[in-house]
């Protein structure tokens, strides 16, 4: 049994070909109190999350709390680096050239993935003129035409931040970027697993949470306090 994440060696699952199931990323999202989800029913003692987007939720995952251990962020890219592959051969696609990540918490997980498909990697940057940090930029170096790019994120929600690191890099680029047709992530946590998706999600954990506007949350209506997860992890928690 393992004890502590950083005594996970990436040998013995990368080269060792050893499938990790769900359950068992899950379980070391749980070692690390990385994944939160609502108890009970609504309540004026316990907080609920409140994401980026403004939505209110009853789950999350704090990927960097996982991610911090470069080992697994090796071992997790290479898992997804052979379901993509798979992907690959089911699309008649010979190489993914470039890996592009948005910023932050995707990049050093993105680089993992372009390192086990032999692929270059880049990364989109944060608009500082953006106070919401939604908006993206393209603006340090050209995809050549004809290119495969594959586009990475670590935990994926809704199709938002795929359509903004889209549009920054074809704006960003002087001719139009190939876009593989998927699209691959550590945590896809749709509200409906069972609806039809705006792209193909490839995904070593599936898990659907659920999304409230602030008027129809029933955490709100409860009286639970709506707090921003990374911010306030020990007050959803109930842990440090």
């Amino acid at each position: 049994m393992i004890n502590n994440l950083s005594e996970l060696n990436p040998d013995l699952y990368n080269f060792g070909n050893m499938l990790i199931l769900p359950g068992t990323i899950i379980s070391w999202f749980k070692k690390e109190n990385a994944y939160w989800h609502y108890q009970g029913d609504p309540s004026p003692e316990k907080p609920h999350a409140e994401l980026s987007s403004g939505l209110c939720s009853n789950g999350f995952f704090d990927c960097q709390r996982i991610l911090c251990y470069p080992n697994v962020a090796e071992i997790l890219a290479f898992q997804l680096a052979c379901e993509i592959k798979f992907f690959m051969n089911e699309e008649k696609i010979k190489k993914i050239d470039y890996v592009v990540a948005p910023a932050y918490a995707a990049i050093p997980f993105g680089h993992e993935v372009a390192k086990a498909l032999g692929a270059k990697f880049v990364f989109t940057e944060k608009d500082p003129s953006d106070p919401k940090g939604k908006k993206m930029l393209w603006q340090r170096m050209a995809i050549p035409t004809g290119a495969n790019v594959l586009q990475v994120d670590e935990l994926i929600t809704t199709a938002s931040t795929i359509k903004e690191v889209r549009r920054a890099v074809q704006e960003g680029n002087p001719d139009l970027v190939t876009f593989v047709p998927f699209v691959g992530t550590i945590v896809f946590r749709p509200e409906n697993l069972k609806a039809k998706q705006e792209y193909e999600i490839i995904s070593l954990i599936k898990k659907e949470v659920q999304n409230f506007e602030p008027g129809q949350c029933p955490y709100c209506k409860a009286g639970s306090l709506r707090v921003r997860p990374k911010k306030n992890w020990d007050k959803l928690t109930g842990k440090k």
